[in-house]
């Protein structure tokens, strides 16, 4: 249950967008995931959600960000990734995964335990297998905030 749920002490939410990447700028987000929503991601996913991308769908959902000039990389709202999840079969193909994004061209933004552990990975939703998985960063944080894996998307 949400309720149930801990926030990490280090995690400092509220200055997260305030830290993000000068490789990033935030183009349009929507209003944040809603309650029921989240909760029924939890219990979908068959992975620990990390708390970053919870805390962060708290706040705002579908957040568009450009990378570089043009490149374009979308975080889901909990509603967009229990639908995107189901339409693509994310789970079948890749069980130790949720898509949690894309890149507007095909390609999924996933928490997946990988072959450089468990992180972030840029996937073709027409290939999810694991060995077709490029690592992004280990974190939400990482990518977003300290910029490691955005010259992926560019």
């Amino acid at each position: 249950m949400i309720s149930d749920f801990k926030k990490i002490e280090s995690w400092d939410y509220m200055s997260f967008l305030d830290k993000i990447s000068d490789k990033f700028t935030l183009a349009a987000f929507a209003a944040p995931s809603q309650a029921a929503d989240i909760e029924k991601l939890l219990q979908m996913a068959k992975i620990s959600v990390p708390s970053e991308y919870i805390e962060l769908i708290r706040e705002k959902s579908e957040l568009e960000f450009i990378v570089g000039t043009s490149d374009y990389v979308r975080i889901w709202g909990a509603d967009g990734c229990l639908e995107l999840n189901a339409a693509y079969h994310v789970q079948e193909y890749l069980p130790q995964s949720l898509a949690i994004g894309d890149d507007g061209g095909g390609g999924a933004l996933l928490y997946l335990l990988g072959e450089k552990g468990f992180g972030l990975y840029l996937c073709r939703f027409a290939d999810l297998e694991i060995s077709a998985a490029r690592f992004v960063a280990g974190s939400l944080a990482e990518f977003l905030c300290g910029g490691i894996g955005a010259d992926i998307f560019l």
